[in-house]
Order: C-alpha cells, then sequence, then structure tokens
C-alpha cells in the first residue's frame, strides 16, 4: 500500500478535460439565475413537494430521500440481522440527523420487527468541544440534536475531526466494546440536509473518504454494508479506494440516485457483505488518514499499485467513469439549452413530467406515512412544527397523536374561527 506514484490515466483526462470545458459556459451565468432555472426544471423538484405534504417524514430534505433511495434500492439489511432481529448502526459526520431518520423511516416501514440501536457522529464547532455545531442547523434540525445528545459520539478528543487518526482509531474502540455495526453510513458532505455540498479542496475530498472508509472497515461486522457519499469517480485517487471497496466486500455499487442533481459529480458508493480486513492492512491505512495523504519527494502516492490491478476491473472502472460522465454532460447541455431557449409548450409539459414523477417515485420506493408519532425518532411532534413553520419539515403544521395515529391540525387562519376540524390520516 501507498508504493508508487499516483498513476495517470488518458482516458479518463479525456473525458476530465470535456466536463471542465463544458462547465466554462455556466461560469459567466449569474449564481442565482442559474439556480432558479435547475429548481424549475429538475424532473424531480415535485418529489419533495409530494412526499413531504403526503408522508411528512422526520427531518426531509434532499439527503434524507437519497438516502431512503438507496436503502429501497439495495439489500443494505444483512442477513444475520434478519435471523437475530437487532441491528446496529453508524452515521459518520451526520450534522442535521436527516441520514438517521430516513434509516428510522424505512426500519419501521419495511423491517418494523427489528430492534434498532444507533449512533452517530459529526464535528463539533472549533472553540468548543461535546457537541455539533447547530448554529447553522434549522429549528427542528437543532432540536433533534439535543433531544437525541447521548447519541453522538465525537472521537477521542471531543472535536469529531476525522481527518485524524486518533479518531479514527477510536471507533474501532467504541465497536469492540458496545458491539460492532451492521449498518455505516458515511457523507462527505459540507452544508445542510437541504442541499449537500461538495467540499471546496478535493485532496481533503480524498483524505475524508479514506478516513471515513478506515474507521468504518476497523468498526463493520462480517456481513455488514457501508453506504459512502462520493462525488466523482475522475480522481486518481478514487482508484485505489474504490479497489479497497472491492476487495474487502462481496458487491460495490455506484449509485447516482434520482432525487441528486442530474449537472453534479455527485453519487453514492453501495458496499455489501463485508468480507473483513486482516489487522494489518488496516494499521496500514490507519497511517495514511490525516488532513494530508501519503507523499514522496512531494507526489502524491498511490494506495494500491497499478500492477495488482487486473486490466478487466479497470476496464470496468472506466465504463462506470465514462457513464457517469456522460448523464452529467447530457444534464449540463440540456440545462444551457433551457437557459437560452425555454418556450412555453416546453416549460409546460416539464411541469407535467415533474408531477408523474413524483407519483412514480412514492410509488417506487413505496413510501408511506409512519403508522404512529411514536415511530419517530423525536416523538413530541407537535412543538417541532411550532418552532419553525416556514421551513419545517412537518410542512407548517401542527401534528398530534390520537390512538396512535398521526393527525393533522391546521395552524390559525385570519378569521375569527381559528383552526377548524382535525383531519385523521390512515397509514396507506
Amino acid at each position: 500500500l501507498f508504493c508508487e506514484d499516483l498513476y495517470p490515466d488518458g482516458d479518463m483526462d479525456k473525458l476530465k478535460a470535456q466536463l471542465v470545458k463544458l462547465k466554462e459556459h455556466t461560469k459567466n451565468i449569474d449564481t442565482s439565475t442559474w439556480s432558479k432555472l435547475l429548481s424549475q426544471v429538475n424532473l424531480t423538484g415535485r418529489v419533495m413537494q409530494h412526499i413531504r405534504m403526503s408522508c411528512k417524514p422526520e427531518l426531509f430534505g434532499w439527503h434524507w430521500a437519497q438516502l431512503y433511495e438507496l436503502f429501497v434500492a439495495y439489500p443494505v439489511i444483512p442477513d444475520q440481522c434478519l435471523k437475530e432481529e437487532k441491528i446496529r448502526s453508524l452515521h459518520l459526520s451526520e450534522c442535521t440527523g436527516a441520514t438517521v431518520c430516513a434509516f428510522n423511516h424505512f426500519l419501521k416501514s419495511c423491517h418494523n420487527n427489528l430492534a434498532w440501536d444507533w449512533m452517530a457522529h459529526s464535528a463539533t464547532p472549533e472553540k468548543t468541544q461535546g457537541g455539533p455545531d447547530t448554529k447553522s442547523l434549522k429549528a427542528e434540525e437543532d432540536r433533534f440534536v439535543k433531544e437525541t445528545k447521548d447519541k453522538w459520539y465525537f472521537g477521542a478528543d471531543g472535536t469529531g475531526k476525522i481527518l485524524n487518526q486518533d479518531n479514527v482509531e477510536s471507533f474501532w474502540k467504541v465497536a469492540k466494546e458496545k458491539g460492532m455495526l451492521d449498518v455505516i453510513t458515511a457523507d462527505s458532505a459540507t452544508g445542510t440536509s437541504a442541499r449537500p455540498q461538495q467540499p471546496d479542496d478535493n485532496e481533503t475530498m480524498t483524505q475524508l473518504l479514506l478516513c471515513q472508509t478506515v474507521a468504518s472497515m476497523g468498526a463493520l461486522a462480517s456481513g455488514g454494508t457501508y453506504i459512502l457519499r462520493a462525488w466523482s469517480l475522475l480522481e486518481y485517487s478514487c482508484i485505489g479506494l474504490l479497489y479497497l471497496l472491492n476487495s474487502t466486500f462481496e458487491e460495490v455499487v455506484v449509485s447516482r440516485p434520482a432525487t441528486v442533481e442530474s449537472s453534479t459529480t455527485e453519487l453514492f458508493i453501495v458496499c455489501l457483505g463485508f468480507k473483513g480486513i486482516s489487522e494489518s492492512h488496516l494499521q496500514c491505512l490507519l497511517q495514511a488518514c490525516g488532513p494530508i495523504g501519503p507523499a514522496k519527494d512531494g507526489n502524491s502516492l498511490a494506495m494500491i499499485p497499478k500492477s495488482v490491478i487486473s486490466p478487466t476491473w479497470f476496464s470496468q472502472l472506466r465504463s462506470c467513469v465514462e457513464l457517469m460522465n456522460r448523464l452529467q454532460r447530457a444534464a449540463i447541455e440540456r440545462h444551457l439549452r433551457l437557459f437560452h431557449d425555454l418556450p412555453q409548450t416546453e416549460r409546460t409539459e416539464i411541469y407535467s413530467v415533474r408531477d408523474r414523477v413524483a407519483q412514480h417515485w412514492k410509488l417506487r420506493f413505496e413510501l408511506k406515512p409512519l403508522t404512529s408519532i411514536q415511530d419517530r425518532i423525536v416523538k413530541d411532534g407537535t412543538s417541532v412544527a411550532a418552532l419553525l413553520p416556514s421551513s419545517s419539515s412537518s410542512g407548517g403544521k401542527i401534528w398530534y397523536s390520537i390512538r396512535g395515529r398521526y393527525a393533522r391540525k391546521e395552524e390559525a387562519s385570519d378569521s375569527k374561527e381559528g383552526t377548524g376540524n382535525g383531519l385523521r390520516l390512515e397509514a396507506s
């Protein structure tokens, strides 16, 4: 491991150059104008509103929807968990709780017989220790973190910085003490669950992915599942990471959920059936963890020597990269065309398709409301929406429980009659 310089690949360089050249056309476009266009022509744009109104998921947002797609689309629950009817999960770099809530909704809807224990990790503010940075969170997210504070872990030094060898190793120790983990998710995004954003620095992103992966491999049980958010397969450092994952898991899938913005490089790596890794390899990988990757004479080192990688596997990787690149370039070209010319007929057709996509998404992923308010992680739903109705995932409604089922009470209007009658919603 890490014994030779990064090796270039002409085909991947060519794809990257094509993508950079195409993105040059968007640089002179006002950011707010471009963002407005993307929100109007995004074919999955209505999914969020439709699901938020019909199902009222806890901490719902784009990140929630993306993870829920993956949980349903792939067999993420290990067979051993189904037999023992219990499961333990860890959610790395989980700033807002969206992944935890999506996994809870999935378990309550599809595997309600499983006893679930979870742990989440987040970085803390620079000047304080012992809690995640809640200043940038919405009211509902802030409240979620505060009410589940006993579930959060911030590493050996209390900062939660995953780019720290001691913190990476501390996850192994916690897993050995409390029990190895069956499912681990890792988020490399910055920002909030509303719109995850790619880290600015490629080297930071590369090291973040490596540290999260090493922390996970030392804490994951045999047969376990690992889901990692990545941002591009065009970086040379991703070659070694993907090969490592392919070597230690039975199956590795590169996936782009439908709710991911089509013009971005964002994707997820779903790893199923953990086969294990030797202690010597784990310790070698641990030494590579940190803010800066291994280097020699100023040149970054490749994790896996090129001579070890078979031509067949490399060909498969190129095919995957070409597919993702082609889809992204097609999306950007479509957006540029619509930016310069969006006739009313096409605008109307887009709106019609968006409505159909939203309906199909709900049916495809079998999303339905939770049966009881008690199935939520933060069970007192009444104050959640009242805290910040405009941005709460409760859709501006005040929720309370009637005989174990959801009921809805409309917020007071300007009329003297006030709120009116409650509407009871049965689980579909």
